[in-house]
C-alpha cells in the first residue's frame, strides 16, 4: 500500500482528486491534503509520501520550487504534476525535476488512474528489486567467512593465481600482491580475528583473516606491487592495537611480499618462522639472514611425543587438537599440496609405529595401516585434517579402556605414595618421578578420576592425620611437624578449611563430648 498527497489551493478541486483517487485507486492507503507549498513541505517533512501530487500555479511558492524543496528531503517520493496552461516550459521543467507525470486540468479519471497505477507499478518494481538486493548481499555475507577461509586454504595451499583470483573476485577485491602476517593468542581468538580485520579494513587495507591451525592468519592484499615498507607499518600498527586491546602477550611475525599464486604460501611459511621467534608483545618481520629457522616445522618427533601423550592420558579433544601441530610440521618446507601429502603419509607412518610402541595390538588394526593411494586421494587441506583426526580417534577408542585402567593404577600409586610419604616435604613432581610419568600427565590423571589436585589430596591426608594427633597430648606445633606442614600458623590455615574451624578450636569441641 502507499501514500499520497495532493497540493492545490483550490478546497473544491483538491476535494474532488481526493474522492476520485478512494474511489478507483485502492492501492492508495493514505491522503494527505495541503492548500500551499509551505503546509506541503511542513507535512511532507512529517510522513514523506510515496506520491506527491502537486498543482504548479499556488500562490507563495509555486508547484516547481516546492517540488525542488521536496527533494533535498528525500529522493524516494514520486511527483505528478497539475496545470491549467499546456505550455510546453512547464512541461519541460517538470521533467527536467523528475516528475512522472504531467497532466492538464480537469484531469480524467482514466488518465489519474493511470498515472497513479504507473506509478506504483514503478515503486513495486524498485521494492523487489532492493528487496533481492538486501537477500543477496545477506547471502554473500552469510557464505563470506567459508569463502574468505577457502582463499586462505588457496594462498597456502599454493593454488595457482587464477584459481585465487576467483574467489578474491567474489570477496569484491581486485588484487594481485599480498603477504601474511601470523598472529599469536591466549585466548578469544574469534573476537581478536574481528578487531584485527575491522581496524585494517577501516585504514582502506584489503584484509582477510581466518584461524588456522591455531594461529591467527591474515593476508594483506593490494593491486600492484606493494612497498616494503607497508609489512613493517602493518606490523605497528596491528601491535598497537593489540596493546590498546590488553593483548600484551600476543605475537605477530610477518612474512615477505609475493604475488597472489603460488609464490604467497611462501610469505605464510615465513610469517610462521618470524612469529615463532619474536618476543611477547612485539612484532617480528620476516629476515631471510636473520630468521635461520627455516627448518622449524619439520620437527616430527616433538609432535609425536605429544600425541602419544594424550593418547595415554586419555583426552580426546587434546590428541586431536595435535591436528594443528601435525599440519604446521609438515608444511613449512612443503612446496606443493602433492609434497604436503606425501610428507602426512610419512608423518603417519611414524606416528603409528611409535603408538604400536606402547600398544602392540594395534599392529593388525586396519586403521594403523596407513594407504599412500588413500592420502594422495585428498583433494584439499580440510581433507588432510579430517583424514589425520579419524585416524587419532580411532586410536583414542581402540587404547581408551586400557589407557583408563593404566591412569586408575597410577592413581592408586599415587595416594599410596602419598600415605607412605605425606610427613616428608613431599611435591608432585617427587610422585611423578617415583611412578615413572610426568608430572603433568600425574596431575591431570588426578583431577580427572578424583576431581582434585595434588596439593589438596595432599592437604587433605595431613589433615585427617592431625585430626587423630589432636586427640592426644601433643601439643600443636609438635602435630604441625609430624604431619608435614613447615608452620605452625600455616598448618592452622589449611586445617580450617577443610574444617572451617582452627586446630585449638576442634580439640576444645572434642574434648567436650
Amino acid at each position: 500500500m502507499s501514500s499520497l498527497m495532493i497540493v492545490e489551493d483550490e478546497p473544491i478541486e483538491r476535494t474532488g482528486l481526493k474522492l476520485m483517487i478512494q474511489a478507483n485507486c485502492p492501492q492508495i492507503s493514505r491522503i494527505e491534503e495541503a492548500e500551499n507549498g509551505f503546509q506541503a513541505l511542513e507535512l511532507f517533512q512529517k510522513s514523506i509520501p510515496d506520491i506527491v501530487m502537486v498543482d504548479i500555479n499556488m500562490p507563495g511558492i509555486n508547484g516547481l520550487d516546492t517540488i525542488k524543496e521536496m527533494k533535498k528531503l528525500s529522493s524516494r517520493t514520486r511527483y505528478i504534476i497539475l496545470s491549467s496552461y499546456n505550455q510546453f516550459e512547464y512541461a519541460q521543467s517538470a521533467l527536467l525535476l523528475g516528475a512522472e507525470q504531467f497532466l492538464l486540468k480537469p484531469a480524467k479519471i482514466s488518465e489519474l488512474k493511470n498515472a497513479i497505477d504507473n506509478i506504483i507499478q514503478k515503486i513495486n518494481a524498485e521494492q523487489e528489486t532492493e528487496l533481492k538486493k538486501s537477500r543477496l548481499l545477506t547471502s554473500v555475507e552469510e557464505i563470506r567467512p567459508i569463502v574468505e577461509l577457502d582463499c586462505i586454504y588457496g594462498l597456502i595451499s599454493g593454488k595457482s593465481r587464477e584459481e585465487v583470483q576467483k574467489l578474491t573476485a567474489f570477496l569484491g577485491l581486485d588484487v594481485d600482491t599480498g603477504f601474511c602476517f601470523v598472529c599469536s593468542y591466549r585466548q578469544n581468538p574469534r573476537y581478536l580475528l574481528w578487531k584485527v580485520k575491522n581496524a585494517l579494513q577501516e585504514v582502506g587495507l584489503n584484509c582477510i583473516g581466518d584461524l588456522f591451525h591455531k594461529e591467527l592468519v591474515f593476508f594483506v592484499l593490494g593491486k600492484n606491487r606493494m612497498e616494503m615498507r607497508k609489512m613493517a607499518e602493518v606490523g605497528k600498527f596491528v601491535r598497537m592495537l593489540l596493546d590498546e586491546l590488553g593483548r600484551q602477550e600476543c605475537r605477530i611475525g610477518i612474512g615477505t611480499i609475493y604475488e597472489i599464486g603460488s609464490d604467497l604460501r611462501e610469505s605464510y611459511k615465513e610469517a610462521l618462522i618470524a612469529v615463532k621467534i619474536c618476543d611477547e608483545g612485539s612484532y617480528s618481520v620476516y629476515n631471510n639472514k636473520s630468521n635461520t629457522e627455516a627448518d622449524s616445522g619439520g620437527n616430527y618427533d616433538e609432535v609425536i611425543a605429544k600425541i602419544i601423550n594424550e593418547i595415554k592420558s586419555v583426552d580426546e579433544e587434546a590428541a586431536l587438537s595435535c591436528t594443528s601441530e601435525v599440519l604446521r610440521a609438515v608444511m613449512t618446507n612443503t612446496y606443493s599440496f602433492k609434497q604436503l601429502k606425501e610428507n602426512i603419509y610419512q608423518f603417519m607412518i611414524l606416528c603409528m609405529k611409535e603408538i604400536q610402541r606402547y600398544y602392540p595390538r594395534l599392529e593388525s588394526a586396519d586403521y594403523s595401516k596407513i594407504i599412500l593411494d588413500e592420502v594422495m586421494a585428498l583433494e584439499d587441506h580440510m581433507a588432510v585434517e579430517t583424514y589425520i583426526k579419524i585416524h587419532l580417534k580411532a586410536v583414542m577408542e581402540e587404547t581408551g579402556d586400557y589407557n583408563k585402567e593404566k591412569s586408575y593404577q597410577a592413581v592408586d600409586r599415587a595416594f599410596d605414595y602419598i600415605d607412605r610419604n605425606y610427613k616428608s616435604n613431599i611435591m608432585l613432581e617427587h610422585v611423578a618421578e617415583a611412578l615413572n610419568i610426568s608430572p603433568f600427565y600425574l596431575s591431570r590423571i588426578l583431577k580427572k578420576y578424583k576431581g582434585k589436585g595434588f596439593t589438596d589430596i595432599l592437604s587433605e591426608k595431613r589433615v585427617e592425620e592431625a585430626k587423630k594427633l589432636l586427640s592426644t597430648d601433643k601439643s600443636i606445633k609438635e602435630i604441625t611437624f609430624e604431619v608435614g606442614f613447615n608452620s605452625q600458623n600455616y598448618f592452622s590455615k589449611i586445617f580450617k578449611k577443610y574444617e572451617n574451624c582452627t586446630p585449638t578450636e576442634y580439640r576444645a569441641n572434642r574434648n567436650k563430648r
